[in-house]
């Protein structure tokens, strides 16, 4: 029987290309990445996917945030590339994904 299906995935996967630029728009943030593709993020989706541990339970990366609890006209006060180099979303009402 395999049972690998029932654990987290704790794996690290390696970086693709750095982040170089974030740019938010009214309905979504885009992301420039160092080989100069561009990916555009709808705020909800950014919100629904953040991997915090108020989000997300760290023990079986199972999802904790109800998107539904969370208001339709969801805006970031701020977002950018951290010191880490990763996304760094700042919401208006003080969560922060990253």
């Amino acid at each position: 029987m395999n049972t690998a299906a029932a654990f987290a995935d704790f794996r690290t996967y390696p970086l693709i290309s750095a982040l170089t630029g974030v740019q938010t728009l009214v309905d979504r943030v885009l992301v420039k990445w160092a080989d100069d593709r561009v990916s555009p993020f709808h705020h909800q989706w950014l919100r629904d996917n953040c991997p915090c541990p108020q989000c997300v339970y760290t023990a079986t990366r199972e999802q904790v945030l109800e998107i539904i609890d969370v208001a339709q006209d969801l805006m970031p006060d701020n977002a950018r590339i951290d010191s880490d180099g990763c996304l760094a979303v700042d919401w208006q009402d003080g969560h922060c994904s990253r």
